[in-house]
């Protein structure tokens, strides 16, 4: 009887413990890192922000007063928020389709077979892992009005405008600087989307 007991009881946990849960541990092992950098730096950080907009702190008189919706109430009013949310709108869309357009365009490029091509993925990945300091330093020197690229322009007979002064050269420079950043991490993810199609459909 004893036997019988220990038998069963080890069937049970062999079948508790199956193939599917074991895959499914190993799974959930891997994306835990992610999931909890997620958790830590996204969800609880948007989280605290959502509660502090409810309230009216001011650090230097150490008051921390509930307010409700004021605060929205207050964003909504205000005359500039239709200025705001149009300029958040050319910018969204104008980063969008340059960065797309780039992108798949660079992994076209990329994905023939030609020379130095694994030369030309790490020049156009590599401004993804340039540092926010030093990628600042360099395109505020590029587009100054004696920087760079005016300097550039100087040399075929062109005087280049004062890009970060302007707003309709401001709002492209900003774009083009930004579509550039991560255009490569783009440039990637499409070019393994496309090595990955059977070579029968093309």
């Amino acid at each position: 009887m004893t036997l019988a007991l220990d038998t069963s009881q080890a069937r049970k946990k062999r079948s508790f413990w199956t193939m599917a849960r074991r895959d499914a541990a190993t799974g959930y092992l891997f994306i835990a890192p992610q999931l909890i950098g997620i958790v830590i730096f996204v969800l609880i950080p948007l989280g605290l922000v959502f509660w502090y907009s409810l309230h009216e702190w001011n650090v230097l008189a150490g008051s921390f007063r509930f307010t409700g919706t004021a605060n929205y109430e207050k964003l909504l009013s205000d005359p500039a928020i239709g200025e705001v949310m149009s300029v958040t709108a050319v910018f969204s869309a104008g980063l969008a389709l340059l960065n797309m357009s780039l992108a798949l365009g660079l992994a076209l490029l990329l994905n023939q077979k030609l020379r130095f091509m694994t030369l030309f993925r790490t020049l156009f990945f590599s401004p993804v892992v340039v540092s926010l300091v030093a990628r600042t330093i360099v395109w505020s020197f590029l587009l100054q009005s004696n920087g760079g690229i005016n300097g550039l322009l100087q040399m075929i007979g062109v005087e280049g405008p004062n890009w970060l002064r302007n707003l309709t050269t401001a709002m492209i420079s900003v774009i083009v600087v930004q579509a550039l950043k991560n255009v490569g991490l783009n440039m990637i993810l499409f070019l393994a989307a496309l090595q990955g199609v059977p070579r029968e459909l093309f």
